[in-house]
């Protein structure tokens, strides 16, 4: 599987109104509470007034102010989530655990929230964004990057073919001069030269695809 993390900025209402009433504070989300997860929420607040903020919150139409804690320097604050109307609501927050999609951190200042997520496929990726559309969620991708686990680093290599390809590197077939001869590489694989050479090529023309190809996608599949 591959994950696909994002960095992006989003033009999210939630405590927009209470941000812009005190510029200087600065939020890191914690997590979401049970028991459905878009009804409660725990974040970090520092770095400006916190009387003046908590007076922020209460007049923030999207937050409902359950409960604050001194930390040193920062406060926890537990706050119900709200709409305008006053109605609790669902928001972005389901579709990432619907998709089991990771929060790698949030932030937010009185200039939107600024996120790092990560998507378990594209699918996931769309459907989020898509929400954010929906909902006139303005957002703006900063950087975008993908990273395979463990069990797709074979690059869809079947055992024989790494083998013969890891063998081909260690012996210098690939070295200019050829350290070493089709024959003896297949020597060195128990299997004929004929059969060596249809491996390495199998598995190279795999590799291609699956890394250096345009769209990871070969011709034949188009």
């Amino acid at each position: 599987m591959t994950m696909t993390f994002v960095e992006f900025r989003l033009d999210y209402p939630l405590l927009r109104e209470a941000l812009r009433r005190v510029p200087d504070m600065s939020v890191e989300w914690v997590r979401n509470l049970a028991p459905e997860g878009d009804t409660e929420m725990l974040f970090f607040a520092g770095g400006g007034d916190f009387d003046a903020f908590e007076t922020a919150l209460g007049a923030d139409p999207t937050v409902s102010l359950v409960d604050s804690t001194a930390m040193g320097d920062q406060r926890m604050y537990r706050v119900g989530l709200v709409d305008p109307d006053g109605e609790t609501t669902p928001g972005l927050y389901s579709i990432l655990t619907e998709t089991a999609s990771l929060v790698l951190s949030a932030t937010a200042t009185h200039e939107g929230w600024y996120c790092h997520f990560g998507f378990p496929d594209r699918s996931a990726l769309t459907r989020f964004f898509e929400a954010c559309r929906d909902r006139d969620v303005g957002f703006e991708v900063v950087r975008m990057t993908e990273e395979r686990d463990a069990e797709d680093a074979s690059f869809g290599l079947t055992d024989p073919q790494r083998e013969a390809l890891v063998a081909a590197v260690d012996c210098g077939f690939y070295d200019v001069p050829r350290q070493c001869t089709l024959e003896e590489l297949g020597d060195r694989l128990e299997i004929s030269d004929t059969a060596t050479s249809m491996r390495l090529r199998r598995g190279t023309k795999t590799l291609v695809e699956r890394t250096v190809h345009p769209d990871h996608e070969s011709p034949s599949s188009r």
